[in-house]
């Protein structure tokens, strides 16, 4: 048997046992009625826990939603007025009430009480010889009854709904807790927003200077992949709010999730109540909320492993440079780690003049210079090692990488005393 079967035979056993205390009551009041209303109230009674016994063990009957909570109203009615109003039968509209509350929710529990408050009218208009102003106090009862079953079936669904939400947003957060690439973390969090309850759809923005929003991560229904907005809609974006402002043909949020990068989550929601609405956009700000402190992590640890990194290339470098002995093999080694540091080319010229000793430099002489034909393995970059000065400079040669440079004798030396 699935969660949902089992919730649906829990509630039809729960109706069962209301519709027998019912009963119960009724039994009661036929003993206290006397002969004249024993005989009606009685053949009621038994032709009401006939029809409980139909409803809860023959599934057909259940089809109509709305025959239920009628069988329980015209029971009822029928019972109220077979027995003398000083019995004060109109309490067993309470059981009406609260069968239909667990058929139909906080709707259901103000519908009875509407039709149980018809239905004691309808018996005093018809009993009208006994009728007294006294018996119309328990219809502001049964008004009062049903309003607190509505609130309290309300909140329990409201309970209910909560431990739902409660559910989705731990899966969520689960899924996000897994990644380690900030890329990574704002794809899983834009994928989790979309597969909420009544939204359309999910994207991150990427925040320009130049006043343009660009479009990344998206699922679902989405905007056009640039736009083009105001300098005080930027600034707008900063704190959360609807999508309206930047978007107007959609309906939904904007929230902000970094702000170095200056990253936000747009979110665009399906037509419902303010209710429904405040319910999805209360969970999306938690699950955003969560997922900002996951990207700033994984921001941080990114750029943790990239200071370690060059960190790391650094002293390399300084233990290459280190190791060489003459003068010019330690210009061309400096020239050569320099470059691979910076992903391009090095160059060694003197500042008074700008002249370059070591290297080459497109920019000239005084001007901040610029490696060209060389490759960078940065994504995004063309991959690039410095290259040795011309054959007629070169101070030192290379090996095979793993291995030691070797300095040249004698001409090499004078030229680094050059330098």
């Amino acid at each position: 048997m699935g969660r949902t079967a089992a919730v649906d035979e829990a509630r039809e056993r729960a109706q069962l046992l209301i519709r027998l205390a019912a009963i119960a009551l009724g039994g009661t009041l036929v003993l206290l009625g006397g002969a004249g209303a024993l005989s009606l109230a009685a053949g009621v009674l038994l032709l009401y826990l006939a029809a409980a016994l139909v409803l809860r063990f023959f599934p057909a009957a259940r089809r109509v939603a709305a025959l239920s909570p009628a069988i329980d109203l015209l029971a009822i009615t029928a019972l109220v007025f077979a027995f003398p109003l000083e019995h004060a039968p109109w309490i067993l509209y309470t059981f009406a009430i609260g069968a239909a509350a667990l058929t139909s929710g906080p709707v259901g529990a103000v519908t009875a009480t509407a039709l149980a408050v018809v239905g004691y009218d309808a018996a005093l208009i018809l009993r009208g010889d006994q009728a007294r102003a006294t018996d119309l106090w328990p219809v502001q009862a049964l008004i009062a009854i049903g309003l607190v079953t509505a609130e309290v079936v309300w909140a329990l669904r409201r309970q209910d709904l909560e431990t739902i939400w409660s559910r989705v947003h731990a899966r969520a957060l689960g899924a996000l807790s897994r990644q380690r690439d900030p890329g990574e973390v704002l794809r899983t969090l834009v994928t989790e927003v979309a597969h909420l309850p009544r939204v359309r759809g999910a994207w991150a923005w990427r925040l320009g200077t130049d006043q343009r929003l660009r479009t990344s991560f998206t699922a679902g229904a989405t905007p056009p992949g640039e736009i083009v907005v105001s300098a005080e809609a930027i600034r707008a974006l900063r704190a959360p709010g609807g999508l309206e402002r930047i978007v107007p043909d959609m309906s939904g949020l904007v929230i902000p999730v970094s702000t170095d990068p200056p990253l936000t989550v747009g979110v665009a929601l399906e037509a419902s109540t303010p209710e429904e609405r405040a319910t999805t956009a209360g969970a999306i700000h938690d699950l955003v909320g969560d997922a900002a402190s996951l990207l700033a992590a994984a921001f941080e640890r990114t750029r943790r492993d990239e200071e370690a990194a060059s960190l790391e290339a650094t002293v390399r470098a300084l233990g290459v440079i280190g190791a060489e002995r003459a003068q010019a093999a330690v210009l061309a080694s400096c020239l050569l780690e320099a470059g691979t540091l910076v992903g391009g080319r090095a160059a060694i010229f003197r500042l008074a003049d700008g002249t370059v000793i070591r290297g080459r430099s497109d920019s000239g002489p005084g001007r901040p210079f610029r490696g060209a034909g060389a490759r960078d393995d940065r994504p995004g970059r063309d991959a690039h090692r410095a290259a040795p000065p011309p054959r007629a400079d070169r101070a030192c040669r290379t090996r095979s990488p793993g291995t030691d440079r070797r300095a040249r004798p004698a001409s090499a030396s004078g030229e680094g005393a050059g330098a």
